[in-house]
Parts: structure tokens; C-alpha cells; sequence
């Protein structure tokens, strides 16, 4: 892959005060776009990592490529007129961030957009695509890389129990540094089986997934993680307070979409992101299980998608070729 320039960056303005960031890669007149978002309190450099780079080998692939940060992340920032600088939730996320980053690119004169997310990214796509009304915020395609709606429960009523009280305990409002955390916790983790839980260990470089998680992680306020926690007890994909069931709107989704997961991911895993294919009301839409089955060289992982030893070899083609096939 030869090195793409460096991106041009710009900002989105949300209706509540967030200052977006997109960087830019500039594809061939008329070519389609792609705005691609990373996971759980990660900013742009998980989606443009060095060597790894999905946005520049989608660039180099013939897309107009726009690597986003959301809310807390990053570049973006909150503005002056602001009212919650330090805590937001999915919803947000959803519904405000992912419309006005779509709006803003439209606007900027794009070909034919897809949003592609990895993992929270990739939800939040889902859940924009169940609650969007204007059709201007509506992408033309849907890519989702370990992006589940089902997700692993509590294997016992103890534990349960203990997660339900933590989650509904009066905690205020705090950021958790996560990128602190991990640099504290990698040295121990990477010797224990709980990394199985971020990568298959076989299939992925732990010096470059442990320098990309600590570039790529931001802080995320406890109120979004409490959220996310509580859908894994109530098994269910829906808004803070209860009144959106964003899998059930799913059903009036008729964008064209590809669905990515691993065999080996234990958090995005093939049964939680096949519940999102099905959920779906596209006639258009695919599952793609990177797996030795399958005829692939691993058993992917929640991060080896992007991350992979050969992601760029095996995962990333399929991408590109899709978005290429759907939207030219």
C-alpha cells in the first residue's frame, strides 16, 4: 500500500455543542465514501493505525474515506455552548452524532455514503439506521465490523445480581481513564486468558495491539458504560430510559449492509451480530464470519478485524469490494 497524504481535518458542529473531528482522505471525483468510526471510547487512530490503516487501504482501494471521532474522543471537543462537557450516553451517540457527522460529509459534496463502525461504531450505526427520519442523515450503506445486539450474559444469578446492584448504584457522573487503565493493566493481562476477550493472541502482533490501544483509547464517562452494562443483564438493545427498542425499529431498515465478526470474538461474537443481520429489513444485506472454516487463517478476534496479522490481507479487501460493488 503506498502512503496515503496526510489527512485533511475539519469539524462537524452537533446541535448541543460537540465539536466533531474528521480527518480526510480524499478519494477520485465521484468516488463513493466511507465515514468509518471505532469502538468503545476509541478515537481515530484505531481506524488509522500505521501499517494497519483500514481508512488508507479503503483509500488506496478508490474511497473517499472520512475517519470520525465521536463525542469525548480525540480531536473533537466540547464548545462553549455545551451543556453536558463531561457525560453523555449511547443515545447521544446514536441519534445526534452519527446524523450530524453523515449531514455534515453530505453537505461537503460526497459521492454515495456508507457508515462503517467497529464494534460501539458499528451499533451506533444500527441504532441511527432504527431511529433516523431525515433523509439527508441517511447513509446508503451499512458496514459493521464485531457490531453485536445480542451480547455474553452473567453465567450466574450471583453474579448477576452483584452487576444489576453495581449498575444501578448512585455513582456520580466521572470519567474512567481508560487509556490509563489499560497501560496499567496491559503487563498483567497479556499473561492471563482475559485477553481473549480483546484478540486472539495467535492472530495479532501484542507490541502493535497494546501501542494501538493506548493511541487509540479515550476517557468515557460512566454513564455510557453503565448503559452499555445493562444491556447484557436485560438482553435487550435499547435507549437509557427505556422508550426505544433499538432492535425492534431495526425491522424498518431497508439500507444495504455487511455485517463482519469473528469466530473467535468473544465479545462481538458471530450469534450477537447474526441477531443483527436477522433484526434487519434489508433485502440487501450479508454476514461475513472471518474463520478457519470459512477458509480464512484465523479464527478472528474482537480487535484482529482492524488489527489482525492479516487483516489487511483478508479482512479489508472484502470491505472495500463491497462498499465498491453496493455503491458505484
Amino acid at each position: 500500500m503506498s502512503r496515503a497524504p496526510n489527512p485533511e481535518l475539519r469539524f462537524a458542529v452537533t446541535p448541543d455543542g460537540w465539536a466533531l473531528s474528521l480527518s480526510h482522505y480524499q478519494g477520485p471525483p465521484g468516488a463513493p465514501t466511507v465515514i468509518l468510526s471505532g469502538g468503545y471510547g476509541c478515537n481515530r487512530h484505531f481506524m488509522d493505525f500505521k501499517q494497519l490503516s483500514l481508512a488508507r487501504h479503503l483509500n488506496a482501494q478508490g474511497l473517499d474515506v472520512w475517519v470520525a471521532e465521536l463525542r469525548g474522543r480525540g480531536l473533537s471537543h466540547a464548545t462553549p455552548m455545551c451543556a453536558r462537557p463531561t457525560t453523555w450516553n449511547f443515545d447521544e451517540l446514536a441519534t445526534i452524532d452519527v446524523p450530524t457527522l453523515i449531514a455534515y460529509v453530505r453537505r461537503a459534496g460526497a459521492g454515495p455514503i456508507c457508515w462503517l463502525g467497529h464494534s460501539m461504531g458499528g451499533m451506533a450505526g444500527y441504532a441511527h439506521l432504527s431511529t433516523a427520519t431525515r433523509e439527508e442523515t441517511m447513509p446508503d450503506a451499512l458496514v459493521t465490523i464485531a457490531s453485536p445486539i445480542e451480547f455474553p450474559v452473567l453465567k450466574t444469578p450471583k453474579l448477576s445480581r452483584l452487576a444489576y446492584k453495581a449498575i444501578h448504584l448512585p455513582l456520580p457522573k466521572r470519567q474512567i481513564p481508560l487509556r490509563d487503565a489499560a497501560a496499567r493493566a496491559w503487563p498483567w493481562l497479556i499473561k492471563t486468558n482475559l485477553v481473549s476477550l480483546a484478540f486472539n493472541i495467535d492472530n495479532i502482533d501484542p507490541r502493535l495491539a497494546m501501542q494501538a490501544s493506548l493511541d487509540s483509547f479515550s476517557n468515557v464517562p460512566q454513564e455510557k458504560l453503565l448503559q452499555m452494562a445493562g444491556w447484557a443483564l436485560s438482553r435487550k438493545f435499547e435507549s437509557a430510559d427505556g422508550s426505544v427498542d433499538y432492535r425492534a425499529k431495526l425491522a424498518g431498515a431497508h439500507t444495504p449492509s455487511l455485517l463482519i465478526s469473528g469466530a473467535g470474538d468473544k465479545m462481538g461474537t458471530p450469534v450477537g451480530v447474526a441477531a443483527a443481520l436477522n433484526a434487519l429489513g434489508s433485502s440487501n444485506k450479508r454476514h461475513v464470519v472471518f474463520s478457519r472454516i470459512n477458509g480464512y487463517s484465523a479464527d478472528y478476534g474482537h480487535l484482529d478485524l482492524v488489527l489482525g496479522r492479516r487483516a489487511s490481507e483478508e479482512v479489508f479487501p472484502v470491505v472495500g469490494e463491497w462498499i465498491l460493488e453496493t455503491l458505484s
